[in-house]
């Protein structure tokens, strides 16, 4: 079975991570450490949270590659409203062109 063995302080961190982020992913992440260093299996965490093995092996992987940063919310998640403000103005131009308005 593998599971996740913390330091109290790392345990510390995660317990604050999962009560204070303001991403739910970092909440479950978190969550799941600290639930696998209690000793849950991956199918009770798959089950838990609803995702598929592949994800929780990733989230334990990630913490023991990076710690802390292994489990917060990557750069780049989401659009930015500058790239979509840009994207709208250059492909209507485009469609226009195309349909022969």
């Amino acid at each position: 079975m593998r599971t996740i063995r913390l330091t109290d302080q790392e345990e510390k961190e995660l317990l604050e991570i999962y009560k204070s982020s303001g991403y739910i992913i970092e909440r479950k992440r978190s969550q799941c450490l600290l639930l696998s260093h209690q000793g849950k299996s991956i199918n009770e965490l798959t089950g838990i949270f609803g995702v598929t093995r592949l994800t929780i092996t990733n989230w334990l992987d990630k913490w023991k590659q990076g710690g802390l940063a292994g489990i917060r919310l990557e750069s780049g998640r989401a659009a930015s409203k500058n790239w979509l403000v840009s994207g709208r103005s250059s492909w209507r131009p485009m469609l226009r062109s195309i349909a022969g308005i």
